[in-house]
């Protein structure tokens, strides 16, 4: 075979793998945007807030881990499942929102969102990963193997006006909590993906639900959590109506 033919050969391979992958890989992406509010008020670190008991406090670290996003069509029951899915959601000084962005989504309908706070039960027991389950993030528990799903740390004022310190590290797999949104309860419209089509989704983050319903919290009596049974308490106020989609 000639070298001419021989590159002839290669060209019409290289168009036709091009091709393959443009069809396979559609240019559908989708960004949530996490917005952290509280009570309707733009959250942000160091200013003061009031719990259900009007107690008076502040956040300085606010940070959680969503992961295993899941698009799905309740009528084909088709799935798109974000591989590696784990993102660590910090809330930063001066800006209260936070954004996912996904790619590569197949050109179809969907109408479900699923997602959790926490990592799975897969990965919660080996500290060996990168990205955002890297240990360097100071994510992981430095007393057993696993990680914090959501952390808060700050300070409450009493009556007299002293300050104390407000910890909670909520981890453990029974407060992993998944999270589905569709449009029967929530305000999810579908998602209509037919190549290079671009959707947005807006999650409101409500932290004034970690400290009320079910379980109101009250800082004289609970204002550190980093282990044991009343992980739950906080776990199942913050699965309750913390997120919303608007």
């Amino acid at each position: 075979m000639s070298i001419k033919a021989y590159a002839y050969i290669l060209f019409v391979l290289g168009v036709i793998t091009s091709c393959k992958k443009s069809v396979d890989s559609p240019s559908n992406s989708l960004k949530i945007t996490l917005d952290h509010q509280f009570d309707g008020q733009p959250f942000l670190l160091h200013e003061n807030y009031q719990n259900e008991l009007g107690q008076s406090f502040s956040v300085d670290q606010f940070k959680y881990y969503l992961s295993n996003i899941r698009l799905r069509n309740s009528t084909t029951g088709e799935y798109w499942i974000e591989p590696d899915s784990y993102h660590l959601v910090i809330v930063s000084q001066n800006d209260q929102s936070n954004t996912i962005n996904l790619s590569g989504l197949p050109n179809t309908a969907f109408n479900e969102l699923e997602f959790a706070i926490g990592v799975d039960n897969v990965s919660n027991h080996a500290l060996d990963h990168l990205g955002a389950l890297d240990p360097a993030n100071e994510m992981a528990w430095n007393w057993n193997t696993g990680y914090k799903f959501l952390l808060l740390e700050g300070q409450w004022s009493d009556n007299q006006d002293n300050n104390s310190p407000l910890v909670f590290h909520i981890g453990l797999d029974r407060n992993y909590k998944s999270f589905t949104f569709n449009a029967i309860n929530s305000n999810l419209k579908p998602l209509n993906f037919n190549n290079n089509t671009s959707e947005e989704i807006t999650i409101s983050v409500n932290l004034a639900e970690i400290f009320k319903n079910p379980y109101t919290i009250d800082f004289s009596t609970t204002n550190s959590i980093t282990s044991g049974e009343e992980m739950s308490t906080i776990a199942d106020n913050y699965s309750n109506n913390m997120l919303i989609i608007n």
